[in-house]
This record gives structure tokens, sequence and C-alpha cells, in this order.
């Protein structure tokens, strides 16, 4: 499995494209010097000792060596599960709003025109009964609950029956919006106050929404909680998620792979649900809401210590000492790798003056060399950005199309969910096909499976029997954009500057998602060419975006030869 692996399901999210133990490289924070409280660092380790010369004097000691350093156990356990726990609750809505949004199958009563004086049932669209324009429309009409498309789902709950296309994508957008507003605000306030306390904060923010959505059925408040709930997300994707992380050192790849195809496992697991378990969508909403509500249990009864990394890179050495004794008890540390650990954290806190300095002179030197100037700078970024803000906006918006649309689609939308939803295992041959050519062609050949999956989709009618063979083709094209999501958080070490590199994740992700807030508009037209279209569109413009990339080294190689 790939090593970006730890840092995708966060680029997915917004910006945590470069694994957060390197981010205090690449940004050169700083941190205040806080006086180390005792770490029981034994008073006979001499400087000639064994674990001095593990050390050596004239080796920086990295946090990366510390976090090498720290013994895995029961406490490591414990935050994984807790963050196993509690990181789908919000996907059982954002992956469902298919099925929320989906109108059941209606039954329309009209006058038997053989018969004077009877009437007759038949299977009809809302149209049928909404619009005033039609010639003949039925005299009353009613929800067929026999049909396993009948849902209890938003539309009947909030009798949006006749609701116009707008109205019904609005959810979708809303969300979006309120996604791109908090990937604004809330990343740097984790940077400064800490991963701990937006990891469990956002718990009882998704308990307030999902309460609302369980219990208020009413339009205007749901619009809003679903602003809430999309504000919510990035606190979950990105700022627990990198506390996992952090917590996981030398488990990243593992970690991530499996947390994010059991994320994804749900688009197969949901449509499940309703087909063998209960036809009410309110289900999604309580299994989130216990699942918010378990977390913050645990938290209340149950030692969750801050991001080691953070306390580290902060300067608050106190409070990583209460973390890391606690961190002794519970995983059972023996003396010597007690000693060995204290030592290191001992060495870095003593080199933390020199360091500092450093940094506040580099930081100066960055703070007068600001984005613009760096884009004036040189061409070359402003020419790999522009193509890789193309290639993340057709990443997304295909992702979530195809999410929203799939409710329109040929064939039926549950074996089609299910499916599709294995395509998480396609990010299994990513490090694989990475390795095999290149990230760039791997970038090119997952929009080509978009791309070849929605011409094919193309040719089948609305009635199809052919059910398996497009689920299979859908399957494929689900795949095309997980892939493409994967490979555009790659390829981004490959293309930009140490200096510019989160920035550059940053400027990509904000114009994606705003692109991305017009994918549940387009899944509503009527008219299924549409989409289509915009798959079709967008998977070819990926395409071409990817194979115009120029990586650092063929940059370089073409000023040489200008340069002659």
């Amino acid at each position: 499995m790939s090593q970006f692996h730890a840092v995708l399901f966060s680029q997915r999210s917004f910006m945590g494209g470069v694994h957060i133990r390197k981010s205090s490289q690449i940004l050169g924070r700083s941190a205040s010097s806080i006086s180390l409280s005792p770490l029981n660092t034994p008073q006979n380790v001499s400087a000639d000792s064994e674990f001095f010369r593990f050390t050596p004097q004239n080796m920086m000691v990295q946090i990366e060596d510390i976090l090498s350093a720290i013994p895995f156990g029961k406490m490591q356990n414990f935050i994984i599960f807790m963050h196993f726990l509690m990181f789908t609750s919000s996907s059982f809505i954002i992956y469902n709003y298919c099925f929320f949004l989906m109108s059941p199958t209606y039954m329309c009563t009209y006058p038997d025109p053989d018969n004077a004086g009877l009437t007759v049932q038949r299977v009809c669209q809302r149209e049928q009964f909404c619009s005033t324009n039609i010639l003949n429309p039925p005299t009353s009409w009613e929800i067929d609950w026999n049909s396993k498309f009948s849902l209890n789902n938003w539309i009947t709950t909030l009798d949006m029956h006749c609701s116009s296309s707008f109205e019904i994508g609005l959810f979708g957008s809303l969300f979006f919006a309120g996604y791109l507003v908090s990937c604004a605000i809330f990343p740097p306030l984790s940077d400064k106050y800490g991963r701990k306390v937006f990891t469990i904060g956002v718990c009882f923010v998704q308990v307030a929404a999902m309460a609302c959505l369980v219990f208020v059925p009413n339009l205007q408040l749901y619009y809003l909680m679903n602003i809430i709930i999309g504000a919510s997300q990035p606190l979950k994707s990105m700022i627990a998620y990198t506390h996992l992380m952090e917590w996981s050192h030398g488990h990243e790849s593992l970690l991530s792979g499996i947390l994010f195809c059991y994320d994804g496992f749900l688009f197969t697991l949901c449509p499940l649900f309703l087909l063998f378990v209960t036809k009410n969508t309110m289900l999604f909403l309580y299994i989130g809401l216990a699942i918010n509500v378990i977390a913050i249990i645990s938290f209340a009864f149950f030692y969750f210590p801050e991001s080691p990394v953070f306390l580290l890179d902060q300067g608050r050495f106190d409070d990583f000492s209460t973390v890391i004794k606690r961190l002794y008890i519970k995983n059972n540390v023996d003396d010597q790798q007690q000693v060995k650990l204290n030592n290191l954290i001992t060495r870095y806190k003593s080199q933390k003056t020199e360091r500092l300095e450093s940094r506040k002179h580099n930081q100066n030197a960055d703070n007068q060399k600001g984005i613009m100037t760096t884009l004036k700078s040189d061409f070359s970024i402003v020419y790999n950005l522009f193509f890789m803000m193309l290639n993340w906006s057709c990443a997304s918006f295909t992702f979530y199309l195809l999410n929203f649309f799939i409710k329109y689609m040929p064939g039926d939308i549950f074996i089609n969910s299910i499916v599709s939803g294995l395509s998480c295992f396609i990010l299994l041959i990513e490090g694989p096909l990475q390795k095999k050519f290149s990230s760039k062609l791997g970038q090119a050949f997952s929009f080509a499976l978009g791309l070849s999956s929605a011409v094919m989709i193309c040719f089948f009618d609305k009635q199809t029997n052919q059910i398996v063979l497009y689920s299979l083709v859908l399957l494929v094209a689900k795949s095309g954009a997980e892939l493409a999501f994967a490979f555009v958080t790659l390829i981004h070490l490959e293309l930009f500057p140490t200096h510019f590199l989160v920035t550059s994740y940053g400027i990509c992700n904000i114009f994606c998602r705003m692109a991305t807030m017009f994918a549940p508009i387009v899944a509503e037209v009527s008219n299924p060419l549409v989409p289509l279209t915009f798959l079709i569109g967008l998977n070819l413009l990926g395409v071409m975006a990817s194979l115009v990339l120029k990586k650092k080294q063929q940059i370089n190689l073409n000023q040489e030869e200008l340069g002659k």
C-alpha cells in the first residue's frame, strides 16, 4: 500500500496533503521556549553513556526521532479505536444523499376511459401531478409503499414531492458551502490550540445537528443543519484524522488505508440496510447520532491525550510530560525505554533555543517573500498550479456528481450503489501503479477510466435490462474518481517546491470545493444528458490537464536548455 495513503482522506476533505509530521519542517513553525518538567531521567546517565551514544551530540534530535522512540501499546490502541468509532458518523449522511433525496414510486389515479365512473391506477412521475401544464392530469396520487424504491426519507418527511430540482439539490450545495468556510477557519486554529479540543468538540456539534434532523422536521432547519454538518466535517476528516496519524507513527499507511476502505465501504453497506433491514433512512441519522453520543461518553470516562507532535512543536513540554507519564503506565513501558525516550526529549529541548532563532530568521525571510512574490518569481509554479486546480476540480466534481446522480441512473439504485461502493478497494493498487509508471501517467489513467465509463453509460437506456453490466461500468467510473483523488494528492510533491507545497494544496482545494458546490444542482437537472456531459467533459479535461504537467526535474532541464 502506498505511503501516501496516510494523507489521502484528509486531502479529499481539504488540505492535509503533507503528513503533519513533516509540516513543521515545511512551514518552519516555531515554538515558544518552555521549561521541561522532570521526566524521571536517571541521574547516573552520563554524557558518554549508551543512551547518549545513541544520539550523539552532533546530531539534531527531531520530532521524528521522539515519535519513533514512543512505545506502541494500549494508549495508541484506544486512540485508534476512538477515531475509527467517530470517523464515519457524518459519512452516514454524506454518502446517502442519493437515498435521502430520492423520490418514491408514485401511483396516479385516472378516470377509466372504458368504464365511466370508474378509475384506474398506474405508475407515474411527480411531474405528472405537480405540473399545471400537463394534459389530463391525474385526479389523485399516492406513494406506492410496496415498491422497494419508496423510502421514508427527506422527500416524504418534508413533503417535497413537488419541490423544484434546485430546492432538492440545495441540500448538497449547502453542505459544501459549510465545508468550504470551515476549511478556511478551523485547520489554522488547530495548529494554534491543538487537535484534541476540535476532535472532541466536533462530536458535540454533530450531536446537536443530527438531533435536530431527527426530531424537528422543518425544511429551513434541515438546510441549516446541512450547513453545520458540512462545516463540522473538516474537523473530523482533517483535524481528527491528523491527530490519529500523529499517534500512529510507523503505522500511518496501514491505518489510513484500512480507515479509508472502512469508510468507503459504507457505500455498499448502507443500501443493504435499506434493502433488508428498514426502508426508513432515518436509521442513518440514528446511527450517526449514536456514534457521537458513545464517543462523547468515552471521552468523559477515559483519558484522551493531545497530539504529541503538536505539544513538541509548540514547546509545551509540561503537557507532553503528563501525556508521556500516562503512556508509561498504560503501556507498561520498561525503565530502559523510558530512559531512552526521556534522553531524546531532554536533548530536543536543549536544542530548542538555537532552533527557535534559526526558525525566526527563516520566517522573517519567508514573510518578505509572500505568495504573490513566489508566483511572480517562478512561472513554472503558476503553470502547474493552474492545471492542478483544474485536476482537483475535475476529480472532486466527478466524484460527488456520481454520488448525487446515481439515483437517476438506469438500472437498480441499490445494486448500483452496492457494486460501485466496492471502488474503495481500488486504492490498494494505487501504490503499484505509481511505482510502475509515474504519478503523472497514473493521474491521467484515472481520468481515462472515468472518461471511458462515462461514454459507455451513454449507450444504456433508462429501461435497460443489463443491470449487472451497467453496475460494473459504474464501478469503473467510481474507481476512476477514487484513483484521481489519490493521484492529485500525490503528484503535488513532484510539482511544487517545499516552501510552496502546503499553500498549493490550500489553493487547489478551495478552488475545487467552490466548483463542487454545483455538483448537486447539476445532478438534479431533468435531462440526464447534462450530468453525463459534465462527466465526459471533466474527465477529458482531467486527462489533458494531467499530461501537460511539468515535474520539477523536467522544469530544471528545460531551463538549462534555454540557458544554453
